[in-house]
């Protein structure tokens, strides 16, 4: 067995009062995980909403400055400095 490998877990065979006393620790581990996320859900999904509003106001504003700069550019030909001299 390689080092990187974790070692099968053993778990000794239990009695019919053990067995239920851990199906009864497990149910009320359950019970109050599922009573932790009714009383998060309306966080979370208020948090969810919230990005959603967040996301389009970035890409309305990406979307206006891509068009700004878009209306600001220039040909490439076009000097900043104005046309070249003439010679004569």
């Amino acid at each position: 067995m390689s080092t990187d490998q974790t070692p099968p877990l053993r778990v000794p065979a239990l009695t019919n009062e053990q067995r239920a006393a851990v199906e009864s620790a497990v149910t009320e581990m359950m019970r109050q995980w599922a009573e932790i996320l009714d009383q998060v859900r309306p966080m979370i999904e208020a948090m969810a909403a919230q990005m959603v509003q967040a996301s389009r106001a970035m890409a309305d504003f990406v979307a206006a400055y891509e068009e700004a700069r878009q209306a600001a550019a220039r040909p490439a030909w076009v000097s900043p400095y104005g046309p070249p001299p003439r010679r004569r």
